[in-house]
């Protein structure tokens, strides 16, 4: 019960902004994002400041393909796709858990 209350007060709240930076920045700095891969973890940091969670599967979705239409596989190549559904994964388990 109490994991589902947290979510939901997560939902309300957001995740913190400095912390979601927190978890992309050494990962922006190790593969010199370009402006577009920038823009496009901004706007992981965005939904999860604001909707404390992100789906993986939204980076095909909504605001996301403004950038590229075929979302994140357009933007990043399978390795670096992978590690950001990897960071995305555990920030949603940290608020589930």
């Amino acid at each position: 019960m109490r994991a589902v209350i947290e979510r939901f007060l997560r939902s309300l709240t957001g995740l913190d902004r400095a912390a979601a930076k927190g978890v992309f920045g050494n990962f922006m700095m190790q593969y010199q994002l370009n402006a577009h891969q920038t823009d496009f973890i901004d706007l992981i940091i965005d939904s999860l400041t604001e909707n404390g969670t992100v789906e993986p599967e939204s980076s095909y979705e909504r605001s996301f393909i403004a950038l590229d239409d075929t979302g994140i596989s357009g933007i990043f190549d399978r390795d670096q796709a992978k590690v950001i559904a990897d960071f995305v994964q555990s920030l949603n388990q940290a608020t589930a858990a």
